[in-house]
Parts: C-alpha cells; structure tokens; sequence
C-alpha cells in the first residue's frame, strides 16, 4: 500500500496530467468534451472489450482561484482501476456477457476501495421474432432515463430490454443503499445532503428506484418518440426529525435527425411525491423542460456544435417544497458545480479536431473544445443547496439569503484533449465563472471571478 501511494503521488505530480475522458473512441459525442472532471461513479463494461482485462489510472490536478476565496482550493484525485468482461456464447446465438470493475480512489477528502461494476447480461436474439432481441441484466450497473436528467446513477438491481424493429421497451429497478457514501450522488432531502460530508456513514442513501421506458423508434418522421415512467421510494429509518422524499415521475422526449447532419433531442416531465419533513408531510409538484441542438460538420475539421437549454421548477415561496428535484444529483457547470434544481440554464459548446487531416494518428485525435453557460433561478428563492460555487474546506458562497434578482452567472471553459496512444490520454481545461450580483444577482458583492485549471491523466495496462 505504501509503495501504490507513491506511485500515485508521483503521477499527480507529472506536468500534464490526462483524463478518464481521453479513452474516448473517436466516434464518441465530442460535445461532451468539456464537463465534470473524474465521475464519483465509473461502472460502464461498453469501455472495454469483450474479452478484455486489465489496469487502468485516472488521476487529476486542479486549482480553484478567486479573490473572495480565502486560500485557493487545491483538488487532487486518482482512480486506479482493475477490469475484465468475458463474452460467453451458448444455444446458437445467444450469450453471457460477464463484466466487473473495481477501483482503489484516492483524493485530499478521502480514500477508499469501490465496486464500480459487477452486471450478467444475458442476450436472446430472436425471442418473439427474427428482429427481435432481449437482455436481461442482473448486478451492479448504471441506470439511466432517456433525458438523463431524472436518473443517471450506477445501482444494484435488474433490468429487462425488449428490442422490435417498431418498439424499444426497458424495465428496470435498483436498490442505492450498498453504494458507498463517497460515490452516491443521489441527495434529495435535507438529510442526504447532511450525509453527505458524515465519515460515519459508510453507505450513501437507501432508496428504491423503478423505471419503465418505452421508444418508438422514427415515429414522426425520423424522430423516435419516448416515454419514461420513474418512481422512488426512500427507505431509510428516519429518526426523529429526519426528513424523507417520495416522488414519481413522467418524461415525454422526442429526439432524432431533422435533416443533413443536424439533430434534436426535447424532452418535458412531470414529477409529483411527498415530502415528510420528520412531523408532516405534503404533497409537492415540480415541471422541467430540455431541448437541444446539435449540428455535426466532419468535414470541417470533424467540427461539432451544441446549444442546449434547460429549465427546472421551484415555487417562489421559500417555505414550499414544490420543486422539480431528480433522483440523481447533476451539475452542468466545469467551474462552478451548480446542482439541476431551480435552474433556467443555456449552453453552447463547439468542439473540433484541429488537425484531423494530419497524418499522424496521434494528432488527429487531438481535439480542442470551448463552452459557455449562462444561470439563472427558476424563481425568487435563493439557488439550490450545495454542493455550488466554491463551497469547498469550508470557504464562503455568498449566496443571498433573500436575492434580489435571478442571475447566478457566466462561465465559459476551453478544454484540450489529447490520446497520445490508443492506451494513453491526457487533457488539460480552464475556466472563469463571472458570478450574478448586485439588484440582478443572487450573489452579494463580495463573491468575485473565479478561476479554475485542471490537468489530467488516464491510462490503460
């Protein structure tokens, strides 16, 4: 152990430090270039090969720099990670897929040993048709609504996908409460986010989750129409004063080409629950809206645009609890880690690879992304609870109790990608956050600009 932590020591010391990213294949979304930096949850088999086994490290260097920071906030992380899937064939055509993942991470906050991934997939072609295909999973895997803005996290549980040439059904349910606390990112009551920074928690929220998703593929034209029903039930033993969420959910989407090489995907949902504060419980409703653009110009140098924007419910009143609040906790932002609750948000990100009619393999991976992304409050009430902004080792947010206006604020973020060899990436990424103040924001005077720089590293053995 002594000697695995130098090792990592000195890789996160290495100048340019590369990222888990970075082992994209070169068909992968270049608009999702410039995002988060390592994920708390890894857990994705697709990564690796059948038949493929072996070693991976993901490490990262970051500073967060701003004038009403007391100190600059340091970030260091590293992932070392162990791998295999094997693919079994029997009876004709169908299979066995087996594939596991763990991982030792290391970071200034913690250290810990996690199960990423543990899933057995079952394929059967031809089950009800000669275009028909069914999986049935079983383990540890990721689950995720078609938006991705609902449910996007890694459970242990079963799914079921039903394929025909004019429906796409999936069935699915998961149970979060053996994830670890370090890497659960579903905090949807006031007790969830207290967890969260609780050593003594050794596992994070104990929730059930279901889903039922249905696709039609080219429906309208050759746009696919969905529909996604989701409901979780918190299962924790409450304690006097603890407070619990119940919610359900319904997401309508429509997504596909509209013409050339341009794409949309819209999505609008519906969520209703309960909310027991730990002496009443009230009913609560919430909306969200998301609709993006994407356009893919390869002959420009493999150029790609996105413009997106999305939109999640809150009652002005602070007292209420009506809100559009997702099961899995996201934030869009690259500087400022700004939660999907009572949020009107507009992005444009444009990426391409500067030398992609170089000759050298190596260079014609490089790619090169910029993003802008603009904040505001879906209503009068103070922004979501943290994680936000520069919440980090105790430094001051700044937030307005009562704000005056909706403006959180601007960032813009350029990142550059590299994949040095097919095993080996790197990337480095900058950012400056412009923060809403005064009459229009929701920020008090004294918070300022804040800057952050990250490196990283991922590889494979």
């Amino acid at each position: 152990m002594k000697y695995l932590t130098v090792l990592i020591l000195f890789l996160l010391l290495v100048p340019a430090m590369p990222g888990r990213a970075q082992a994209q294949d070169e068909d992968e979304e270049q608009d999702q270039a410039i995002g988060a930096p390592i994920p708390t949850e890894t857990g994705t088999s697709e990564r690796f090969a059948a038949g493929d086994w072996g070693v991976s490290l993901d490490a990262q260097d970051s500073t967060r720099f701003a004038d009403h920071l007391e100190q600059d906030v340091r970030g260091r992380a590293a992932i070392l990670g162990i791998f295999g899937r094997r693919v079994i064939p029997f009876s004709t055509e169908n299979e066995l897929d087996l594939a596991v993942e763990g991982s030792y991470n290391w970071s200034r906050a913690d250290i810990f040993v996690n199960l990423d991934l543990m899933r057995a997939t079952v394929r059967l072609p031809e089950m009800f048709s000669p275009a028909s295909t069914v999986e049935l999973s079983a383990g540890r895997f990721p689950f995720q609504d078609p938006s991705g803005l609902v449910l996007r996290h890694t459970g242990d549980g079963l799914q079921t996908r039903i394929a025909t040439p004019r429906t796409r059904v999936t069935l699915g349910a998961m149970y979060t409460g053996l994830l670890l606390n370090p890497v659960s990112n579903i905090r949807m009551s006031g007790i969830d986010r207290f967890d969260e920074t609780d050593e003594d928690e050794t596992f994070g929220p104990r929730r059930v989750v279901g889903m039922a998703s249905f696709r039609f593929p080219e429906l309208i034209g050759r746009q696919a129409l969905s529909l996604s029903l989701i409901g979780q039930a918190d299962v924790r033993d409450t304690d006097t004063g603890e407070d619990s969420v119940h919610s359900a959910y319904a997401v309508l989407g429509l997504d596909g080409r509209l013409f050339g090489q341009l794409y949309s995907d819209i999505y609008g949902g519906v969520t209703a629950g309960i909310y027991d504060d730990g002496d009443d419980d009230d009913t609560y409703i919430g909306f969200m809206g998301s609709a993006r653009l994407r356009l893919f110009l390869p002959e420009l140098r493999r150029s790609r645009i996105s413009v997106r924007g999305v939109y999640m419910s809150n009652d002005d009143d602070p007292e209420s609890f009506d809100a559009f609040r997702p099961i899995s906790r996201s934030t869009p932002g690259t500087v400022v880690s700004i939660p999907l609750e009572n949020i009107i948000f507009g992005e444009l990100i444009y990426s391409m690879r500067p030398f992609a009619e170089a000759q050298s393999l190596a260079a014609r991976r490089v790619q090169l992304s910029l993003a802008g992304r603009t904040f505001f409050t879906a209503s009068d009430s103070p922004p979501a609870s943290e994680p936000f902004g520069s919440a980090l080792d105790g430094q001051p947010v700044l937030v307005q109790a009562d704000p005056d206006g909706n403006y959180v604020g601007t960032e813009a973020a350029v990142r550059l990608n590299a994949r040095v060899r097919s095993d080996l990436g790197l990337a480095m990424t900058g950012g400056v956050f412009f923060p809403g103040t005064g009459s229009n924001g929701v920020f008090e005077n004294e918070r300022k600009e804040e800057f952050l720089v990250r490196v990283e590293l991922s590889t494979r053995l």
